[in-house]
């Protein structure tokens, strides 16, 4: 009892304090308004959400942050196959968001179904440098299959290996820039600049020149912007972010559409003239109608493809190739095979192969039962893009109430399958972080499920025959001509994947002594 016999806490007295101060009493409703709402909150996401029973992070019930955070620091994929391997097959990880690891979601999610799961439109509009539709961010499926029908006779194989003429010269700069330099020579730069120079000869029928010195800081505006690509559809308040290579993405998009509009307009003034050459993709594109509308792609929908063009078509390339030199240098006996592999189908080192030869390397034999009867290369690019596909990467849809992977999945819930993931799935791939070509001697329908360098369904990588093209002949030709070997220098913590939507080497320095074939 206080002095004058009242005890410490009156209701009486305090609620006519409150009265005689509103501004406190408002202050006082907010904090419990507040209080009720955050309690509240967390018992409808802990117990009461249609994703309740799913295992997951304790943060993922609660914010988008818990992936958001990881994707700034280009650790998405690793840390969402960390969570499957921590949780199981079905994870929550986040609010409203199931990350699956087993196969039989796969065509549950990407397959062409009547019920299909479309593209997260949140998400996938962060991949649009115009705002225009290009081929991967189309969101609509008859919008998708347009564009896709008025690109897809290009990227066809047959078109494909008519672009030879145009892209043996300039993998012959590429490799004379690598021969020439000071030993050991870091590779990354010259197959970077090659391989952008590959894609804007046939994208823009006009070279980069990146290999002499020309366009390199116009080439870099598209990496720079397809660095926060993904982040841009998670997180729309990326571009606030003080960080370097955010802000250089920023300053880049402009540059990059004022870039990517003189080329298409020096491309449509050649094309009118008749001086656009032959094997030219843009062209195959530009002359292609639809056959249900009978329209071609508008010059901002070319531009736009073009662009992503460029973006996918060099740094996934220039990845993959790497990883595979890296690989091979790493393991002794996978390298004396493939070197002897390639040079009995090339033995003229001063010729550059054509892939009408080297093609045979990569073809299985399915008549043939003897595993080492079987084309060595192809197991090789096949193990490499296993352990180190470019794009394994998060590719999220949007669920419209069905059964996926033998749960079912409340209609607006975002879902994804991560090849990451199951590509290092022991019971399909034994030992799945070991590099073992042979592996692909048998394959089974298990491993053909699982394995999605390229995605997988009606929205696979469009691109994937030049990717294809483009890395055989250049290991062809390295190893016909050359005789590599890796610099002591390089570490594995160097080739650890920098996850900015293609993966690739975090340190930009793959260094290998590369002298001339030494035998006959």
């Amino acid at each position: 009892m206080n002095q004058a016999g009242r005890p410490p806490f009156d209701l009486e007295v305090n609620l006519r304090s409150l009265t005689n101060h509103p501004a406190q009493a408002i202050f006082l409703l907010a904090i419990i308004s507040l209080v009720v709402y955050a309690v509240g909150y967390v018992v409808y996401q802990v117990w009461l959400h249609p994703l309740a029973n799913f295992p997951g992070p304790f943060l993922g019930k609660f914010t988008e942050w818990n992936t958001i955070l990881p994707s700034v620091r280009g650790e998405s994929t690793r840390t969402r196959h960390a969570w499957s391997l921590e949780y199981g097959d079905v994870v929550r990880i986040g609010p409203n968001e199931l990350l699956f690891g087993g196969i039989e979601s796969v065509k549950d999610i990407y397959g062409q179904t009547s019920n299909p799961c479309l593209k997260d439109p949140d998400f996938y509009r962060g991949f649009t440098v115009t705002g225009a539709n290009n081929v991967l961010n189309a969101m609509e499926r008859v919008e998708h299959a347009r564009i896709r029908r008025l690109l897809s006779h290009a990227f066809a194989m047959a078109e494909i290996k008519k672009t030879q003429p145009r892209l043996i010269p300039i993998m012959e700069r590429g490799l004379d820039v690598i021969e020439s330099s000071p030993q050991p020579v870091n590779v990354y730069d010259p197959l970077n600049h090659m391989f952008l120079d590959v894609v804007s000869e046939l994208s823009f029928d006009k070279c980069f020149n990146n290999l002499q010195g020309e366009c390199i800081r116009e080439a870099k505006y598209a990496d720079d912007v397809q660095n926060i690509s993904a982040l841009r559809g998670m997180f729309p308040f990326v571009e606030w972010l003080p960080t370097t290579y955010v802000q250089d993405a920023v300053k880049a998009r402009p540059r990059l559409i004022q870039f990517a509009r003189s080329r298409i307009e020096d491309f449509r003034a050649r094309l009118e003239k008749g001086k656009v050459k032959e094997g030219s993709l843009l062209k195959r594109v530009v002359e292609s109608k639809d056959e249900r509308t009978g329209e071609p792609l508008t010059d901002l929908e070319l531009m736009e493809n073009a662009i992503i063009f460029i973006q996918a078509g060099s740094e996934t390339s220039l990845s993959t190739l790497l990883y595979l030199l890296y690989e091979v240098d790493t393991h002794p006996d996978i390298k004396a095979r493939l070197v002897k592999e390639i040079r009995e189908a090339v033995p003229n080192k001063h010729a550059f192969p054509l892939f009408e030869t080297v093609e045979q390397l990569t073809q299985k034999n399915l008549t043939q039962p003897v595993p080492s009867s079987q084309p060595f290369l192809n197991n090789v690019l096949e193990e490499t893009l296993r352990l180190h596909g470019p794009i394994p990467v998060n590719l999220p849809r949007i669920s419209p109430g069905k059964m996926i992977g033998g749960h079912y999945v409340p209609a607006g819930t975002r879902v994804c399958n991560l090849a990451y993931t199951t590509h290092r799935n022991p019971e399909i791939f034994p030992d799945p972080d070991s590099f073992v070509p042979d592996r692909w001697d048998n394959v089974t329908t298990e491993m053909k499920l699982a394995y999605r360098p390229f995605s997988t369904g009606p929205r696979n990588c469009i691109g994937l025959h030049l990717a294809r093209l483009q890395i055989i002949l250049m290991v062809s030709a390295l190893y016909a001509r050359y005789d590599l070997q890796l610099d002591k220098s390089v570490t594995p913590e160097m080739m650890i994947a920098a996850d900015r939507g293609v993966m690739s080497p975090n340190a930009k320095t793959v260094t290998f002594h590369v002298k001339p074939r030494a035998d006959s």
